[in-house]
């Protein structure tokens, strides 16, 4: 992970960075995550949600992340930026909203200082961990966040999932989601999606996990 945030790009100062091969399969937090390799994505590798007053031309929310398993937890890789966390903590910065094969939902609130954090200076949060910390050319650590969600409804078909930002002023970046079964089970832990940037059209981005529909991006 020596190259990983430095711009999300795999780049540093405009210059490919070619010292190791990208780690598109990854542990963190003891739980693997599959991950995108930007140089063969058209540099794209995450979904970036806006802030109130950050890049407005983020997305504001992706609808329809699909899962299609049961699942007792899920694991969110994130980081945040423009968060402050002395006084932003407890205000959510974005929202996962959980739909179930039976019509049902719940949600999952991002707060600062509790479920996620600035990105610089990364410590373990209450509700998070400290995934991956690094360097970037702005500063030093900087780091990403694993978030463990508890499903309060396990029996139940999680359909897929919606992440809806722009909540605060804060800027939220996902990088991944892994689904897992309690130790034991049948069903192991498994990658549920997978975004190919590349193939953006009609506000729509191909989930490539096998079986796993696509996904809805909405910038307003």
């Amino acid at each position: 992970m020596s190259f990983f945030l430095i711009n999300h790009t795999g780049k540093f100062n405009g210059m490919d960075v070619t010292t190791v091969k990208f780690p598109v399969s990854q542990n963190f937090a003891d739980r693997p995550f599959q991950l995108i390799d930007p140089a063969s994505n058209q540099n794209k590798a995450v979904l970036t949600f806006r802030g109130r007053e950050h890049d407005p031309k983020a997305l504001k929310r992706v609808d329809g992340i699909a899962v299609n398993k049961k699942a007792h937890m899920l694991w969110f890789l994130q980081t945040a930026c423009w968060a402050n966390n002395t006084h932003d903590v407890g205000k959510p910065v974005l929202q996962y909203v959980i739909n179930y094969s039976d019509g049902s939902k719940t949600t999952f609130d991002q707060r600062v200082g509790i479920e996620i954090a600035e990105w610089w200076d990364p410590t373990n949060l209450p509700a998070a961990k400290v995934a991956w910390s690094g360097r970037n050319n702005k500063h030093s650590p900087i780091g990403i966040f694993v978030t463990a969600w508890e499903n309060p409804f396990p029996e139940k078909m999680i359909t897929n999932i919606d992440a809806i930002g722009g909540l605060d002023n804060a800027q939220v970046v996902l990088l991944a989601i892994t689904a897992g079964m309690e130790s034991g089970s049948t069903n192991a832990m498994k990658l549920i999606s997978q975004w190919d940037m590349s193939q953006f059209a009609n506000g729509q981005v191909n989930n490539i996990v096998p079986d796993a529909g696509a996904i809805q991006s909405k910038s307003q």
